[in-house]
């Protein structure tokens, strides 16, 4: 009878997100019994707190907890929700480190797969107890992946990241699989019908490829939308600004009631904007990213299967229209972006609501950026 292959999944998170580890532990588990058993292969999930015997080390915690769990797990997958974590010698949390070791052993052409989930349900805020610096870091951080070009994903409750794991981890533990180290366990037949139902076909990602391309079609339509409303109430408000200030400049004390009310519509709708705008990049960072993935796989099935790639063609198209659009965005977004500064700095209201549509529009771009990257390579796929 055949070892069976065991998939180790290290999983890097902070204490803010307990009953997260816990689905992810109850994830492992049913794909460990709904495919494992007659796959002959087994998740498990490496966690500090279950894996890592108490002790002492010269080199710190955090080190010592890695000697233990050592670095030859196959998968990365790290949560975060409101918490950073506690700092380590070299990095400002534990859960820092954890993923700067699993992402240089990736640069240097480790097999490891790097997953990052963030909670963005706030729940309720205890005002008074909020680390503030802690959201910030995880902000900072969450910014620092998107630069790296590494994809990430959101999850509102628990409900949510149970179907979105247990997808992801079947799809990630199927692919690791070696079809030539996978063989039948002695006295059984190897279960072919079952078998058939597992991988999904040309098709199928091609369909995936255009439900989530369509969607993302939709989300840069409606940034566009709003983009174009606010640079109407721009042009509104300047003419405003600039009439106050040639008519008003003698008496400008008289005025500044007038002047602060005008201040706050202006801030009032830069608000607005950035408030649009965070939760439709988000959104269209997902669709896009699911679009690319299914497209890549339709890619890889072709490529392999040497078949017919006239249905991959035709979305490839789609892609360079899209990036077309993508390259537009970028352009207006950022020649926008200068707008903002040009408003004078006359109350703090302003100043805190040019502040967050300029991070808003930062966001934005970063992840216009990455689209573009992996549109473009995309298209090279199969094209060399």
């Amino acid at each position: 009878m055949d070892t069976k292959k065991v998939i180790q999944i290290f999983l890097s998170s902070p204490d803010d997100v307990m009953k997260e580890r816990k689905v992810v532990l109850d994830v492992a588990n049913e794909i460990n019994t709904e495919y494992g058993e007659f796959k002959n292969f087994e998740i498990k999930v490496l966690h500090w707190e279950k894996d890592a015997s108490p002790g002492i080390s010269n080199n710190g915690v955090q080190d010592y907890i890695q000697e233990q769990i050592g670095y030859n797990y196959d998968i990365y997958l790290g949560i975060l929700w409101r918490r950073f974590g506690s700092p380590t010698d070299q990095y400002k949390s534990g859960t820092e480190q954890e993923f700067h070791e699993a992402y240089d052993r990736f640069l240097k052409g480790g097999d490891v797969d790097i997953i990052f989930l963030f909670k963005k349900n706030m729940g309720e805020i205890d005002i008074d107890n909020i680390d503030v610096n802690q959201l910030q870091m995880v902000q900072n951080f969450k910014k620092e992946l998107h630069e790296k070009e590494i994809l990430t994903s959101k999850f509102s409750d628990q409900k949510e990241l149970h179907q979105n794991l247990k997808r992801i981890l079947t799809k990630k533990s199927l692919a690791l699989l070696d079809a030539s180290n996978v063989q039948v366990l002695e006295g059984e037949e190897k279960p072919q019908d079952r078998e058939e139902f597992l991988d999904l076909g040309l098709l199928d990602y091609i369909e995936t490829f255009q439900e989530q391309l369509e969607l993302a079609n939709q989300t840069m339509q409606g940034i566009a939308e709003k983009t174009e409303w606010i640079a109407g109430r721009f042009n509104y408000h300047t003419k405003k600004l600039n009439k106050f200030s040639i008519e008003n400049q003698r008496d400008i004390q008289k005025h500044l009631p007038a002047l602060k009310i005008l201040t706050k519509k202006v801030a009032k709708d830069m608000d607005k904007y950035a408030n649009d705008i965070k939760p439709a990049s988000v959104k269209f960072e997902e669709y896009f990213g699911n679009a690319n993935n299914a497209l890549v796989e339709s890619l890889n099935i072709v490529i392999a299967d040497g078949g017919n790639r006239q249905e991959v063609t035709n979305a490839q198209m789609e892609v360079l229209k899209m990036l077309s659009s993508i390259e537009n965005a970028i352009q207006e977004v950022q020649s926008f972006r200068g707008i903002i500064n040009s408003f004078p700095n006359f109350y703090s209201v302003l100043n805190r609501a040019k502040l967050n549509m300029t991070n808003a529009i930062d966001d934005m771009i970063v992840v216009l950026k990455s689209a573009k990257r992996k549109a473009k390579a995309v298209l090279n796929v199969g094209n060399d």
